[in-house]
C-alpha cells in the first residue's frame, strides 16, 4: 500500500527544505543513477525547493510516493519510493504539461509509476492542459528493424526500454530524438580553449564578452532576443511549443532563481563590433553541490550572423571561462536534436561523445 503526497509549496524560494523535499531529491538521484550511471543531473533539496516555489512564468508541482502510514512531515530521505514532477507554463504553452516520473528500482512493477502519473494528470487536466510531453533516455536503436522512429524521421529509440514500452502502451507518440553527449575536459582541450582568449582568435568584426550569474544590464535586451530564438530555431519535430516572449524582467527573475537554487553560470557572447548586437550566445551551468558535472545550456547564433565560426569561437571561450570560475569542472553534458547538424558538428569537433538517445514524446488528450 502506498500514498501519493503532493509536495507542499515552500513559503519562499530560499526556505529550508521540507523533509519530503529531501526525500524527493533522494529518490530522484537514485533513479538517475540507475538510468545514466552518475549524479551529474541530480538536483539538491535546495534546488528543488526553489523550483517548487514557482514563478510568474511557470508552476512546477511535484509528488512523492510514500509507504502507507509514513508521515510526510517527518519522513526520511529513504522513505520515498517514487516521484513525479510537472511543468505548467503560465505565459505560453498554455495547452501543454511536461511530466517526469521515476520509481526506485527496488519498488518497480507495483503500480507506483502509474499512480504518480495519474496524480499529475489530474492536476494538468484541472488546469486545462490537453497536450502532454515527456522525455526519456534510451539506447540508440538506429539500424534495428523494430526501432521506434520519431515522426521527424531522424533517430531511433530502443523499443525494449522500460520507458518506451510504458509510453507506447499508454498511447504516446515519439515526436523527436535528441543526442545526449558528454565532453571530458582534457588538458589539450582546455589549452585550446585558453588560446582563444590569449590570442583573441575568432572572426573579424566581432568581439567577445563574458559574465557569470547575472547578465549585465546593457546586454539584457540582446540576450532576450537570443532566448526568443531558442524557442523557434532548434528543430522540434512534432513537439508543440509556442514562441516564447522574453523581457529583461523575466531574465532577471530566471537568473535570480538559479542563484537561489545553488546553480552557478558562465556565459560568453560574441558582439557585433559595429552595432554591439549580441550575435552569438552560449551558457554553461553547474550546481554548487556537485561542480564536477556541468550542463551546456543554450547556445545560439542569430541567423544573420551565421557563417563566421561564432558557435565554435564562443563555446571554446566559454570553456576557458568555465575552468576559471569552476576549477573543479571535469565534464560537460549537452543535448541536441538529431537534425541539428550544425551544432552537432561543432560538438563533434570539440570532442563531445554521444551517450545514447533522449526520446521526446507527446500525447494529446
Amino acid at each position: 500500500m502506498i500514498q501519493i503526497h503532493r509536495v507542499p509549496t515552500p513559503p519562499a524560494r530560499d526556505a529550508e527544505p521540507h523533509p519530503v523535499v529531501h526525500a524527493l531529491a533522494d529518490v530522484e538521484a537514485e533513479v538517475l543513477r540507475d538510468l545514466v550511471g552518475h549524479d551529474d543531473f541530480a538536483e539538491s533539496a535546495r534546488a528543488r525547493t526553489a523550483r517548487l516555489f514557482g514563478s510568474d512564468y511557470a508552476d512546477q508541482p511535484h509528488w512523492v510516493a510514500l509507504a502507507d502510514g509514513t508521515d510526510p512531515e517527518t519522513c526520511t530521505p529513504a522513505d520515498a519510493l517514487g516521484f513525479a514532477s510537472m511543468v505548467l507554463m503560465l505565459k505560453q504553452d498554455l495547452q501543454t504539461a511536461q511530466v517526469w516520473v521515476g520509481v526506485r528500482p527496488s519498488a518497480r512493477s507495483r503500480g507506483i509509476g502509474r499512480a504518480l502519473f495519474e496524480a499529475a494528470l489530474a492536476e494538468g487536466i484541472a488546469h486545462g492542459r490537453t497536450v502532454w510531453q515527456a522525455y526519456a533516455d534510451s539506447a540508440d536503436a538506429t539500424g534495428r528493424p523494430d526501432a521506434i522512429v520519431p515522426t521527424s524521421g531522424a533517430g531511433a529509440v530502443d523499443p525494449d526500454s522500460p520507458a518506451a514500452r510504458w509510453l507506447v502502451a499508454d498511447g504516446w507518440t515519439l515526436e523527436l530524438c535528441e543526442t545526449p553527449s558528454r565532453l571530458d575536459l582534457t588538458p589539450d582541450l582546455l589549452q585550446r580553449a585558453a588560446s582563444v582568449l590569449e590570442e583573441g582568435a575568432g572572426s573579424d568584426g566581432y568581439v567577445l564578452a563574458s559574465w557569470g550569474d547575472s547578465t549585465p544590464p546593457e546586454h539584457r535586451e540582446g540576450v532576450c532576443r537570443v532566448m526568443e530564438r531558442m524557442s523557434t530555431d532548434p528543430p522540434a519535430g512534432g513537439m508543440e511549443y509556442d514562441p516564447s516572449v522574453w523581457t529583461p524582467e523575466r531574465l532577471i527573475d530566471v537568473e535570480h532563481r538559479q542563484v537561489v537554487a545553488g546553480q552557478r553560470s558562465v556565459v560568453t557572447v560574441a558582439l557585433h563590433a559595429g552595432t554591439g548586437e549580441v550575435a552569438a550566445y552560449t551558457h554553461l551551468a553547474w550546481p554548487e553541490e556537485n561542480p564536477a558535472g556541468v550542463w551546456q545550456e543554450e547556445t545560439l547564433v542569430l541567423p544573420h550572423h551565421r557563417g563566421h565560426g561564432l558557435g565554435m569561437w564562443t563555446k571554446l571561450a566559454n570553456l576557458a571561462r568555465l575552468v576559471e570560475a569552476n576549477p573543479e569542472a571535469r565534464r560537460v553534458h549537452t543535448w541536441n536534436a538529431v537534425e541539428n547538424r550544425p551544432m552537432l558538428a561543432i560538438n563533434d569537433a570539440l570532442g563531445f561523445v554521444p551517450v545514447g538517445v533522449e526520446g521526446c514524446w507527446q500525447k494529446r488528450l
